[in-house]
């Protein structure tokens, strides 16, 4: 629920504090800047979301024998990658 309600008002704030847009000659972003920052900043979370997740999980180093994805149910992910580039 605080989730939900910090983007909610983060947004009203943003979009209704002042006028925003900005035309790309005038100083605005153009479209190819946004999605270069977009995929920079996908790109950013996905790598932090593994490196958080895994030192959380750290204790989580059990050598299975599944495959693919439903490895990660025993094992967290940078001791799954560590593995995997290892054993080539």
């Amino acid at each position: 629920m605080l989730g939900a309600l910090l983007i909610l008002v983060e947004s009203y704030w943003f979009f209704a504090s002042k006028y925003r847009n900005i035309s790309d000659t005038a100083g605005g972003l153009d479209g190819n800047e946004q999605a270069f920052l977009f995929i920079a900043a996908a790109v950013a979370a996905t790598f932090s979301l593994l490196v958080v997740s895994s030192i959380r999980n750290w204790s989580m180093k059990v050598e299975s024998k599944l495959t693919g994805l439903s490895r990660l149910r025993n094992s967290n992910y940078i001791y799954l990658l560590l593995s995997l580039l290892g054993k080539k």
